[in-house]
């Protein structure tokens, strides 16, 4: 409340009036503990949405991520069958990663295909070499037992052949 006195000439009395303003604060308090609980709840259901939102959206970025080590394994152990695919993401970094995982695969198989090229021919006339032979030979074997059939090998031998490598080279 407000009291503001008055300045009023009633004669021989003398008296003061006093004016008396007054404000009932109680609905503006009610107003504002009301706005309150009304932004409690709201932080409370913005929480709540953030929580079901993460749920939602972290399977989405943690599967991709989750396959990318698993792949990467599979191929240090020597798997190189599975391709690097990331699905249901659009995140550009994730697919990224997964391309340069699968382009380094891609490179792995070649390299691995080129090394096991060169450890079965001659590098110099490009034919098997022995080590491919006696691998199909085995091969042979083995096929000979299980189907119960006969096997022979024909072998053949230049003589004087490194004198004619030597007279007209390799080619």
């Amino acid at each position: 409340y407000v009291s503001v006195p008055l300045k009023w000439d009633l004669g021989a009395s003398g008296e003061n009036l006093i004016l008396r303003m007054g404000y009932d604060e109680t609905p503006v308090m009610e107003k504002i503990k009301y706005t309150k609980i009304l932004c409690l709840y709201l932080t409370g259901i913005y929480i709540i949405l953030i929580l079901i939102a993460s749920g939602l959206f972290s399977p989405l970025i943690s599967r991709p991520i989750r396959d990318l080590p698993r792949k990467a394994r599979e191929i240090a152990a020597g798997n190189y069958d599975g391709q690097f695919n990331v699905k249901n993401t659009s995140i550009t970094e994730i697919v990224s990663l997964a391309n340069d995982f699968e382009t380094m695969r891609k490179e792995l198989v070649r390299h691995n295909k080129e090394l096991e090229y060169q450890s079965l021919h001659d590098a110099l006339t490009s034919l098997p070499n022995r080590v491919l032979l006696q691998d199909r030979l085995h091969q042979a074997i083995f096929a000979a037992h299980r189907d119960d059939t006969q096997l022979a090998l024909l072998m053949i031998d230049l003589d004087g052949f490194k004198t004619v490598n030597d007279t007209l080279g390799h080619q």
